[in-house]
């Protein structure tokens, strides 16, 4: 009986931990979304996609009940499930983690990028634009107090890029190499 308790707790515990994974993979994927944002580019809130200011946009946006209102939930929500990950992560053991951090620190100052040119495309609209900055501003002040806190989140992110850079050169010297005895081979 113990040992069938052991197991389903178990099978609970990978269950919860893979739907977790998804849930975070779902919300790293909408910040990298909003960082792809060009100025003059809507939102089309209810499927994700990114729709060009034409003619038909209006019409489109107000038959599916999207709304600048949603524009706006989507993206405090996906900013604050952002830090929430990077909250329960940061102070793990496990390198991955670490790794994990960094890289929605890094989508994090990308998506300040978007922020602004969906700001840029909505400037008329006043109230939508303050609430874009202020959202903008939360993203510093939280990328700042965790700076001072975590401050290997962001020098792991470097060693990453240098990691990434070194393996980049290793790849190209392979290159090089498979052409050197590819030129020998051919003489």
């Amino acid at each position: 009986m113990l040992s069938t308790v052991k197991t389903l707790h178990l099978l609970l515990n990978n269950h919860d931990k893979r739907l977790q994974t998804e849930m975070n993979k779902d919300i790293i994927t909408k910040l990298k979304f909003i960082s792809t944002f060009e100025i003059g580019q809507k939102m089309d809130s209810n499927n994700f996609k990114i729709e060009s200011n034409n003619i038909m946009t209006p019409i489109k946006r107000f038959i599916y009940g999207d709304s600048r209102d949603n524009t706006i939930k989507f993206l405090n929500n996906t900013i604050d499930r952002s830090f929430e990950i990077i909250q329960s992560y940061s102070n793990s053991d496990r390198k991955s983690e670490k790794i994990l951090c960094s890289n929605i620190i890094n989508d994090l100052n990308k998506s300040i990028q978007g922020l602004n040119n969906i700001k840029e495309t909505y400037k008329d609209d006043k109230l939508f634009t303050c609430s874009i900055d202020i959202l903008i501003e939360l993203i510093d002040a939280r990328l700042t107090e965790l700076r001072e806190k975590n401050s290997e989140l962001f020098s792991s992110l470097i060693q990453q890029n240098e990691i990434i850079i070194d393996n980049k050169e290793k790849d190209k010297e392979k290159d090089k190499e498979k052409d050197k005895t590819k030129y020998r081979n051919n003489s």
